[in-house]
């Protein structure tokens, strides 16, 4: 799939305003960006634009999480799991602390 120029600016802009309203609102990028990638910028199938917004929202979400990790304010604790009816004692699994003290 070839890109043209006007193309890469209706990108752009279209990415700048679905930042822009994530900033205000906090979150619902997906729901904006498929349909401006589809009617304004011009992507040629819907299925196109669902996937590269999925590997927008994971790559955001990969850099974040590294970056919280390295300041230290992401916290993991094992916690008792369940493995079979009435053995959750003897397994540990992974999951976030919940007492309280952030998220």
């Amino acid at each position: 799939m070839i890109i043209s120029t006007t193309q890469s600016v209706l990108g752009l802009a279209s990415g700048m305003l679905v930042g822009f309203s994530l900033g205000l609102v906090g979150g619902g990028g997906s729901i904006l960006a498929v349909p401006l990638m589809v009617y304004v910028v011009g992507v040629p199938e819907p299925y196109v634009a669902i996937g590269t917004s999925a590997i927008a929202v994971a790559a955001n979400a990969a850099v974040n999480l590294s970056n919280h990790a390295r300041g230290g304010t992401v916290v993991w604790v094992l916690r008792p799991g369940i493995r079979r009816r009435g053995d959750d004692r003897r397994v540990r699994r992974l999951a976030p602390r919940q007492d309280g003290r952030g998220t």
